[in-house]
């Protein structure tokens, strides 16, 4: 169990609000410009941007703590994922591909290490996602 943490127990939770061009992670959080794919705004994200962020960190955080529990140092670890949008039979689909460096690691403990975090990131598993209502009004 991570950090001694009960069966079930909630330790983050984030609120995204993406409207005219712009996402926001929180209240007053951080904000990126966003844009589609094939836009030649350099200074803004499109989701498929974001999603590859959050999965490289995501997974590169898994394989630390992965690597720390062999007591593997980190430092140099290095953890790149790459996110492919396409357009099969008139539908997007999404496509990811990492590739996880543990410089210093000997192939055997290093493939362990990303085997293990795959498994423990939430990013490479399946998502569980539910539709809210949408409150009256709005």
């Amino acid at each position: 169990m991570l950090y001694g943490m009960s069966a079930e127990q909630r330790i983050a939770e984030h609120l995204a609000v993406s409207e005219r061009g712009e996402v926001r992670v929180g209240e007053n959080g951080m904000r990126w410009r966003v844009t589609t794919p094939d836009s030649v705004h350099s200074d803004a994200a499109d989701p498929e941007m974001l999603y590859a962020a959050a999965l490289a960190s995501c997974l590169h955080q898994s394989v630390v703590l992965e690597a720390s529990k062999e007591g593997v140092p980190t430092e140099s670890s290095r953890v790149r994922a790459t996110v492919t949008l396409k357009l099969v039979q008139e539908k997007f689909t999404m496509q990811a591909a990492v590739a996880v460096e543990l410089p210093g690691t000997d192939d055997n403990t290093a493939r362990s290490i990303q085997q293990r975090a795959w498994q423990s990131c939430p990013m490479t598993r399946n998502i569980d996602i539910t539709f809210e209502e949408q409150p009256s009004g709005a």
